[in-house]
């Protein structure tokens, strides 16, 4: 039995992979099995991969799931709750990196306070290896302990008082049966599946630490799934998601009616689905006025004016 399954979902990333496979692999804590999630890319990922753990020390403890077809990042994680055999579970992606002692801090901290999860902090650093202070900012904790297991602490913590918690699924250590017993699952096609799955942990929490030791390292791509979207916009996929995650939310809530955050987390819900609503919106008329404005003018100009050029020259052999 392993003390900590990490998990790596791995699709089209055969730049940033090697480097993220070795910061994982190459942990000072002893006691880990690695689960490579294969959701079927069309590039080398997977090929440099099985070069690194053919040769790496620690390759006996990686396994290999195969998905078989691309399914998306929401079911690459439930593939790793399914299957994990550690007490305790981490997410990293596979275009950012760790540092040497992560899982050591993470896991020292649950030994000395068993908790439900344990969040750590990040820095973020652009292309060129320049940090963003900014937007690490906005991945750093104030160290926080929720010990004594109380139904929905977690969420009061959150909702009431007002504490910060990264929306983001990767660096956290989660205890696996807090995460199977309540049926904490991502949306499986989803490919920002992050804010589902920790809007339950928080509803679900017990208990938690926040720690402000940086552990991991987020790497800003473009070409990622985040990137495209702060760089060029929603887009009618990751809009259908959004409107799925604010319903699913809604109906959530309602079990929650009468708790003392439930005005919170309905304020919350409201803020969520109108900051992407208007995200939506700016879509839709960005996608009418470039595309279909484009389509029409195109066609004007291609074939109508065509089919009257044409006309005219027929009409001439008349004169």
């Amino acid at each position: 039995m392993y003390k900590v399954t990490l998990s790596i979902p791995v699709y089209n990333v055969e730049k940033y992979v090697e480097r993220a496979l070795l910061s994982a692999l190459n942990q000072t804590f002893e006691s880990i099995e690695y689960l490579i999630v294969d959701d079927k890319g069309t590039d080398s990922s997977m090929e440099i991969v099985r070069k690194i753990i053919a040769t790496h020390p620690r390759g006996n403890d990686v396994h290999i799931i195969d998905h078989g077809s691309n399914r998306g990042t929401g079911a690459t994680k439930n593939s790793a709750i399914d299957n994990a055999q550690g007490n305790y579970l981490y997410f990293m992606d596979s275009d950012d990196e760790i540092t040497p002692d992560c899982i050591s801090i993470l896991y020292e901290k649950m030994s000395e306070t068993p908790v439900d999860f344990i969040a750590g902090s990040a820095k973020c650093f652009f292309q060129d290896g320049s940090e963003n202070t900014k937007a690490s900012s906005g991945y750093t904790h104030c160290d926080t302990l929720v010990a004594a297991p109380s139904e929905q602490s977690v969420a009061k913590l959150y909702y009431l008082q007002k504490v910060y918690i990264t929306v983001v699924t990767w660096n956290k250590l989660y205890d696996i049966n807090f995460l199977r017993e309540n049926s904490i699952r991502c949306i499986p096609h989803h490919l920002n599946e992050d804010n589902w799955f920790t809007y339950q942990v928080i509803l679900k929490g017990t208990s938690c630490r926040l720690v402000s030791n940086s552990t991991y390292i987020h790497l800003m791509q473009d070409d990622s799934i985040t990137g495209r979207t702060t760089h060029l916009g929603l887009t009618c996929r990751s809009s259908e998601e959004f409107y799925e995650i604010v319903m699913l939310k809604n109906n959530y809530a309602k079990g929650y009616k009468g708790t003392p955050f439930y005005s919170q987390l309905v304020r919350k819900n409201y803020n969520f689905a109108t900051h992407y609503a208007q995200a939506i919106h700016t879509y839709i008329h960005t996608y009418i006025h470039t595309y279909i404005h484009t389509y029409i003018h195109t066609y004007i100009h291609t074939y109508i004016h065509t089919y009257i050029h044409t006309y005219i020259q027929e009409c001439s052999y008349f004169l």
